[in-house]
């Protein structure tokens, strides 16, 4: 069953049940990123389940890490695709594809954040003024129920397969105003859709980002 990181023996399970499903990365390969479609158990009170971004780590350690994808190194990925979906039966659906599936259709969303930033890439320590600026260009809080994420960013630099850390990981704890929650505790567990992209010319800014009310 999918888990995320640093959940200890579970963890290591399912990174072995990986393991035996994925080969070793042949030497050249098309796909410029990775498609992680998971099937997890149904949400209770006491197992509410991972947030997405967390449930990919495991997966990259094992898939880019330990079987050498993407030339063994988490920055070698253009893009990341990912989805969460309660089903009766769990797992993950992996593909290494050269362009990002679609994961929602525009004219079935309900749109929360459009817009692009024009600053430098947040960290941790600036996320403040991040918020301040998500307030500041948001449509409306969305309401109860799973949401997309869409994040385009122009330096092809930035690490898309650091999740646990990385530029990703805090502006999706900075979109707390759209997503529900409060500073520094988002409900990012809503997630159920994310896309991140690197690289992307003609942006306009250093990165385009969109949330969505899912369908």
């Amino acid at each position: 069953m999918p888990v995320g990181y640093s959940s200890g023996a579970a963890e290591r399970a399912w990174k072995a049940q990986i393991m035996s499903a994925v080969p070793v990365a042949p030497v050249t390969h098309a796909g410029g990123g990775l498609f992680a479609d998971f099937r997890i158990a149904p949400p209770t009170a006491k197992s509410p389940g991972y947030d997405l971004d967390n449930l990919l780590d495991p997966m990259f350690s094992v898939m880019i890490n330990s079987r050498g994808w993407f030339g063994g190194r988490r920055p070698n990925l253009r893009w990341v695709a990912a989805r969460k979906k309660a089903a009766g039966e769990t797992g993950v659906y992996l593909a290494v594809l050269e362009d990002p599936p679609d994961l929602w259709v525009e004219s079935r969303v309900e749109v929360g954040l459009d817009n692009v930033y024009h600053d430098h890439l947040p960290n941790l320590a600036a996320v403040a003024d991040y918020t301040t600026w998500v307030q500041r260009h948001m449509v409306r809080r969305l309401p109860s129920g799973p949401v997309g994420i869409e994040i385009d960013f122009a330096d092809n630099h930035v690490n898309l397969g650091d999740v646990g850390t990385g530029r990703a990981k805090v502006l999706i704890d900075g979109m707390w105003p759209v997503l529900g929650g409060q500073r520094g505790a988002p409900d990012d567990r809503r997630v159920a859709a994310l896309i991140l992209r690197k690289g992307i010319a003609d942006l306009g800014g250093t990165m385009a980002i969109k949330a969505v009310r899912l369908p």
